[in-house]
């Protein structure tokens, strides 16, 4: 890069930095708060859109699309850690606000957006029963959310101190940090992996597209559906499992290094763990014919390339052995819950034949 360059990149990095004040300035008149701390970290995430789409302006596209790619990892993880140290979330529960006071101001601490009250099965049921696991050491059951023990894992999936939470990895920053970090990195790491995964997943598709790839991962984490149903019943887990599964299937069967081999086995257990324990069929059935046949089409791809003995069998059997003695633990402590549930008319005796409704999906 020449001196001009340098001069030219400096300049138009200095201009988005006085265009993020004036924005935030703008926003802080509009809202009559000009010293409220929420403020100060809108403009922090202000400026960062800002200089990373100024870069991405003075750069070749090509080449700095180049670089996102090799380190998008990388990227995720310092996303995830920022999220979660300045507690950004995308739950509603400034709700809460307007419930307790009654004064319909339930804007308070939002960066984007607005409280979305109606969201009521979000930021009153499932983040209050996160939010009471702090009162009860995560115990796997709990008298806190209610008048007898309860069983806070298999249905209500709240974190718990079990070795049953490696099936849900997102809910383990509640154990060790704060109340609004464990929220957050619940809610920034299940969209950012949500997203690296289904790109990965468009990548093995499309054939390593990358512009095609990232549209898809975009198409499926911003899905009205996805976003509507982000934080209560595991739809996001499904996906996120799903498609992480075939990923690792593909891996699997061109890996040749029997180590690396024997992790990916792990993680497809891992994923069929926490698939199953998203704990809701009426999505979980239709979804599993999909990754089903997204399995199919890999098995037969890599067919002729897979090398299979022995030792492979052996291997499986070992992480089939300890994912069914989880597993059992798991069931042995919630066997009554189960059968409470499945003795429900919902979602325990729900059936749905379509109800001839196979014109929506065209």
């Amino acid at each position: 890069m020449n001196k001009k360059s340098k001069i030219l990149l400096i300049g138009y990095n200095l201009f988005t930095v006085i265009l993020g004040i004036i924005i935030e300035i703008w926003l802080n008149a509009i809202e009559n708060d000009l010293y409220s701390k929420i403020h100060f970290t809108r403009l922090f995430v202000i400026e960062i859109l800002l200089v990373i789409t100024t870069n991405l302006l003075f750069f070749k596209g090509r080449e700095i699309g180049d670089k996102l790619f090799r380190h998008r990892y990388g990227i995720g993880i310092f996303l995830i850690v920022i999220c979660t140290f300045l507690q950004i979330n995308g739950s509603s529960i400034g709700g809460w606000e307007n419930m307790l006071t009654g004064n319909g101001q339930i804007n308070d601490g939002v960066l984007l957006g607005t409280t979305r009250e109606i969201r009521v099965d979000e930021w009153n049921v499932n983040t209050m029963m996160a939010f009471s696991k702090y009162f009860d050491n995560f115990s796997y059951f709990s008298k806190v959310m209610m008048g007898g023990d309860a069983d806070n894992f298999i249905v209500y999936a709240q974190p718990v101190k079990d070795i049953g939470t490696i099936f849900r990895p997102f809910l383990i920053g509640y154990l060790f940090l704060t109340q609004g970090q464990g929220l957050s990195f619940f809610w920034s790491a299940r969209l950012i992996v949500l997203f690296l995964v289904s790109f990965e997943l468009m990548l093995l598709i499309t054939k390593r597209k990358k512009l095609l790839s990232f549209v898809g991962s975009f198409m499926i984490t911003l899905a009205p559906v996805v976003q509507w149903w982000f934080a209560v019943n595991g739809l996001v887990e499904m996906l996120i499992f799903g498609e992480l599964a075939v990923i690792l299937l593909d891996r699997y069967m061109l890996q040749e290094n029997r180590f690396k081999r024997f992790i990916y086995l792990l993680l497809i257990g891992i994923c069929a763990g926490g698939y199953i324990l998203t704990f809701y069929p009426a999505w979980q059935v239709p979804l599993f014919y999909v990754f089903a046949g997204l399995a199919i089409w890999v098995i037969l791809k890599n067919k002729d390339k897979f090398r299979f003995n022995k030792k492979d069998f052996a291997q499986i059997v070992f992480v089939l052995l300890i994912f069914f003695l989880i597993g059992l633990h798991i069931f042995t402590q919630s066997i009554d819950t189960v059968k409470t549930v499945l003795n429900t008319v919902y979602p325990g005796q729900r059936t749905d034949t379509g109800r001839r409704s196979i014109k929506y999906i065209i």
